[in-house]
């Protein structure tokens, strides 16, 4: 049983040590389930970081050339907007 099944609880325990039990309890509970239900990383960690490290130096050389008054074509842009979207990205999975 339990620890939180009131049908078990002593009064005469003290309430803090009650609350702190209902603590680990629900700790444990919650660890457990992330445990069970933990979905498998897209990428490795080591893979996470080669595609920043590219995407990275993508955006740098255009953030050079714009400094120095290079316009960005269209594909530029284009390609601009899907290092974003693939920092996000990884940047999502990290965060999650």
């Amino acid at each position: 049983m339990s620890r939180l099944d009131p049908a078990h609880q002593s009064d005469d325990i003290d309430p803090d040590r009650r609350a702190a039990a209902t603590l680990d309890d629900i700790h444990t509970a919650s660890r457990e389930w992330r445990r069970h239900n933990r979905r498998p990383r897209a990428l490795s960690a080591r893979d996470a970081l080669l595609v920043l490290r590219h995407e990275t130096l993508l955006v740098g050389v255009a953030a050079a050339n714009v400094a120095r008054g290079v316009e960005l074509s269209d594909v530029d842009r284009e390609r601009l907007l899907l290092a974003v979207a693939r920092i996000g990205v990884i940047t999502d999975e990290v965060i999650a």
